[in-house]
């Protein structure tokens, strides 16, 4: 690890074979001696992973915590579709495990072993990070979706009882999106936000008390 490997990060290649790369942030103040927490950013249809990051720099350094942003491709297929990256799995991809793969790398170039893992995703990447929190409830702590383009349905749970466990947070303009998964027995912490900034800002707020709470 190098100099390099501190702050804001350029991106890495998560495999020579594979169209997906993250970058980071690393707080040069991160101390290994107490917990360190996992914030996983993902960016919506504008691919702004770098954006993603950075609106987290400073609740990484306030909550000891290491912010990764992927960056997955559009249109890997050539169908023209841009988005498929949401839905976990497209053509040979699988999303959610390449996301593991990404978690598992950092853990093991800072050797660390996250406290608290937590996942924001804002548009279609809130779709992702539904999707996500449905598969692997036990990789997290905690979901902040920020204007997610459909209803949070539960139906696909791998783990019902491990998602009711996650702190869950919706910020949308229309908070009965998440009825689905209040119905399921999750709790839901609903922000109204007419615009995804304004939800956004709400979303990093939640999760900042999230980590606090460690």
């Amino acid at each position: 690890m190098g100099p390099h490997d501190i702050g804001r990060t350029a991106y890495y290649a998560l495999a020579p074979d594979l169209p997906v790369s993250y970058c980071l942030f690393v707080p040069r103040t991160l101390d290994r001696e107490r917990p360190v927490h996992l914030v996983v950013a993902v960016h919506g249809a504008n691919r702004a992973a770098e954006a993603c990051r950075d609106a987290f720099a400073c609740l990484a350094e306030d909550r000891n915590a290491i912010v990764l942003a992927p960056l997955f491709p559009s249109d890997p297929l050539g169908d023209g579709r841009g988005d498929g990256y949401q839905d976990l799995d497209e053509g040979g991809l699988r999303y959610d495990l390449l996301l593991l793969r990404m978690m598992d790398k950092v853990a093991a170039r800072y050797q660390v072993a996250f406290s608290r893992v937590a996942l924001f995703g804002v548009e279609t990447g809130a779709r992702f990070a539904h999707r996500f929190m449905l598969r692997h409830p036990r990789r997290l702590s905690a979901a902040a979706l920020c204007a997610p383009p459909a209803a949070l349905d539960a139906r696909a749970a791998a783990d019902p009882e491990a998602l009711r466990k996650l702190a869950v947070h919706l910020a949308a303009s229309q908070p009965e999106l998440g009825r689905p998964l209040e119905d399921a027995g999750v709790r839901v912490e609903y922000d109204t936000a007419r615009h995804p900034l304004h939800g956004e800002a709400r979303s990093r707020a939640f999760l900042w008390r999230h980590l606090a709470a460690a």
